[in-house]
């Protein structure tokens, strides 16, 4: 905000200075005014839609996330308790691997009669 400030009353400044502006109560009235509203609408812009986040509120504002995984696996254990902290890369829950291992091999016989077949 201070970027866009300091050089509109860098410039008021020297439009005074330069006696290009007369320095009278209407004229100052409007170099402030157009200075406060200036500020008042970079707080509000800089507040409401920045894209970083300033009110150190770096938590999920959700009543539930929906952690499932994709190809229908059964979760084996659960790392995290209810509203606990997570740091990104931590282990949330682990999956039960007892059906994957199995469909991954025969995944994998499936691909190579596949690759054979078309080989041919």
């Amino acid at each position: 905000m201070k970027e866009i400030m300091l050089p509109y009353v860098l410039i008021c400044w020297m439009l005074v200075k330069a006696g290009v502006v007369q320095w009278t109560l209407r004229n100052a009235t409007l170099m402030v005014g157009t200075g406060a509203m200036l500020a008042s609408v970079l707080f509000l812009a800089h507040r409401f839609w920045s894209p970083a986040d300033l009110t150190d509120s770096t938590t999920v504002k959700a009543p539930h996330a929906v952690l499932s995984p994709l190809v229908g696996q059964e979760v084996e254990s659960i790392y995290v308790t209810h509203n606990q902290k997570v740091k990104q890369g931590g282990l949330i829950y682990r999956l039960k691997s007892e059906d994957t291992d199995s469909r991954l091999v025969s995944l994998n016989a499936q691909k190579a009669a596949a690759q054979a077949r078309s080989s041919r």
